[in-house]
């Protein structure tokens, strides 16, 4: 009868962290983008509205969030947060919002403004469907970065919907639509 009871109490737990909690967590959402949003903003000087971005959620061994600095120490972990891709001005920048907001990093490299001089040379139009280097049986897919494990989901969102899709696919936006895929157009020549 105790052993019931413990085992009772234990699948009580387990359903509780398994469907309450990123419940929980999915509330905080909007505030982590407007928290990562104004903190994109503060390192490049500009106020950064994001009208596409797309976020997964991850823990990571320290409050680093996985982008660690040289000379910076950390507080050991775990961390759960929010891996935001926001787009702006045409760059897909990483932050990370931690669930309960207190910590904030960015991964991306801010790009400095160097002259450079023009270029002489033609451009190249990219290919639409380039070469494989991926062996058989891979599908051409991309590896998994930024500390989140395989087989997670991102969501994408934009003004006309959202939408859950592979962390490991390319989020390619055209003029007409936006293609998600393991490349960054399809296959074939068809749309």
């Amino acid at each position: 009868m105790n052993r019931l009871r413990v085992l009772t109490l234990l699948a009580l737990v387990l359903a509780f962290g398994f469907t309450i909690l990123p419940i929980l967590a999915q509330d905080n959402v909007e505030a982590a983008y407007k928290q990562a949003a104004e903190f994109l903003g503060k390192q490049l000087g500009k106020k950064v509205i994001a009208d596409n971005y797309s976020y997964v959620t991850a823990n990571y061994p320290d409050s680093a969030l996985g982008c660690p600095q040289p000379g910076q120490t950390y507080l050991p972990g775990p961390f759960g947060a929010y891996r935001f891709t926001l787009l702006y001005a045409g760059v897909n920048y990483d932050v990370r919002v931690s669930f309960n907001l207190s910590i904030t990093v960015i991964c991306t490299k801010i790009p400095t403004k160097t002259p450079t001089p023009p270029s002489t040379a033609t451009p190249v139009p990219p290919t639409a469907n380039p070469a494989s280097t991926t062996g058989p049986g891979t599908a051409g897919t991309a590896p998994s970065t930024g500390g989140t494990p395989s087989g997670t989901l991102a969501t994408y969102r934009n003004q006309q919907f959202s939408i859950a899709y592979p962390d490991s696919w390319r989020v390619t936006e055209r003029s007409t639509d936006v293609y998600f895929g393991t490349s960054i157009a399809p296959v074939c020549a068809q749309p």
